[in-house]
């Protein structure tokens, strides 16, 4: 393991000849980092304005750390980047990297630190028995993916504005949310086998049209949706709140809230016509100017629904009120 610097202002991440160091503001031709090096950014890697790091091909290294550097530098490029141990960036940078950077560690004690940055990339985490911690709230750039891959992922409390979020296939695996405020504007897919998820104290925001929530019958404090919806897997939730004009159950399934179940003005169906889903509430809501249709309401509470319509294949305590013949009737 050896510890390499950036100096000589902007370049391309692959001149060693003109752009890494052995010491910190020392003299350039050092060999490329590999897998097994630290690499730094600091103060004595820029010395002019809006110096940009380029990644022009496939680079790997142990840890990579912005810390100190000065003068605004920019970290670009559309090569993968692997990173085997932590991750710190700084207030006083750009990030328009916008490829894929893959954790690939297998040890303990891994931090991430995004200070701010909107990350322009997809993230994966990958490395058998590699532990990683975020150490403030993550953003990623809509279209961008995170995922879950093997190894442990810690959201440290912190909260996540992602776009397409997973963790699918079968090696072992551990996702940890914490207390966390999961954002998703596209997708929170769970699947596969040899997973752990702590979700219980975590709450998902899925918003935008079309959105998928597969649960994989696992655990959550909260669930809110803000656009049309899918839910997949009998899930439990202590809330769930629909603020959708759609919401589609997958039949077969039961969607178990333990403390309130919230909608709106939303049309409530199962995934096939004929074949019902169940929600089971323990208390009552009210809903207007819907349909609600395979929907079997199980539990000790209760539906109102104003204005609406009973389509078809309904059971349990749904009440379908009248109120306004311009509107949805029974």
């Amino acid at each position: 393991m050896a510890n390499r610097f950036w100096v000589g202002n902007s370049g391309n991440i692959s001149d060693n000849t003109n752009h890494w160091s052995a010491t910190s503001g020392g003299s350039p031709n050092a060999t490329t980092p590999t897998l097994a090096d630290n690499v730094f950014f600091d103060i004595n890697s820029f010395s002019i304005d809006a110096q940009v790091v380029t990644v022009d091909a496939t680079f790997a290294c142990l840890s990579m750390n912005w810390t100190g550097a000065t003068n605004t530098p920019t970290f670009a490029g559309t090569n993968a980047v692997s990173i085997y141990g932590s991750l710190v960036f700084i207030i006083p940078m750009i990030v328009t990297y916008s490829s894929i950077i893959t954790f690939r560690s297998t040890t303990i004690g891994n931090t991430i630190t995004t200070a701010g940055q909107t990350i322009q990339s997809n993230i994966t985490f990958s490395g058998v028995g590699g532990v990683w911690t975020l150490q403030d709230n993550l953003k990623i750039v809509s279209g961008k993916n995170f995922n879950v891959t093997s190894g442990t992922f810690n959201s440290g409390n912190k909260n996540l504005d992602v776009s397409f979020m997973a963790s699918t296939g079968t090696a072992t695996r551990v996702i940890n949310f914490g207390t966390s405020t999961i954002l998703c504007n596209r997708d929170w897919t769970l699947s596969g086998s040899g997973y752990t998820l702590d979700a219980t104290e975590a709450s998902f925001k899925l918003y935008g049209s079309g959105r998928l929530f597969i649960g994989a019958s696992e655990t959550y404090k909260e669930l809110w949706l803000a656009g049309n919806a899918t839910i997949s897997g009998s899930n439990n939730f202590t809330n769930l709140k629909f603020l959708c004009k759609t919401v589609i159950l997958t039949i077969s399934t039961t969607q178990t809230v333990t403390a309130k179940f919230t909608t709106s003005a939303c049309s409530i169906n199962s995934s096939a016509s004929g074949t019902p889903a169940t929600l089971s509430i323990p208390n009552t809501a009210t809903v207007s100017a819907s349909t609600i249709k395979d929907i079997t309401l199980s539990g000790t509470g209760k539906i109102i629904a104003y204005n609406s319509k009973n389509i078809s294949g309904n059971s349990g305590n749904i009440n379908f009120i009248k109120c306004d013949n311009n509107i949805y009737i029974t």
